[in-house]
């Protein structure tokens, strides 16, 4: 691996201000120029444990800052 494959993302919660989802990006993956349109796994937290599921849900907008998002991403990446 040289660093240069983007693996997941990053963006704001847009029902807990301040808050983050952080998703991972699967071989199913298919884009639309530079964004991806489907087979993003959304990394939910339920009961404390860290799980992918399909679309943003709750449970999907629990990161704290960017930072544990992408710590979050780390864990569970799939590329």
């Amino acid at each position: 691996m040289d660093g240069t494959t983007v693996v997941g993302v990053v963006i704001p919660s847009d029902v807990r201000p301040g808050q983050y989802r952080a998703g991972v990006y699967t071989p199913s993956t298919s884009w639309f120029g530079d964004v991806p349109v489907t087979g993003t796994k959304w990394i939910c937290v339920q009961q404390g444990i860290e799980i992918l599921v399909d679309k943003p849900q709750a449970g999907t907008e629990d990161f704290l800052s960017p930072q544990d998002a992408l710590t979050a991403i780390t864990r569970n990446r799939v590329l």
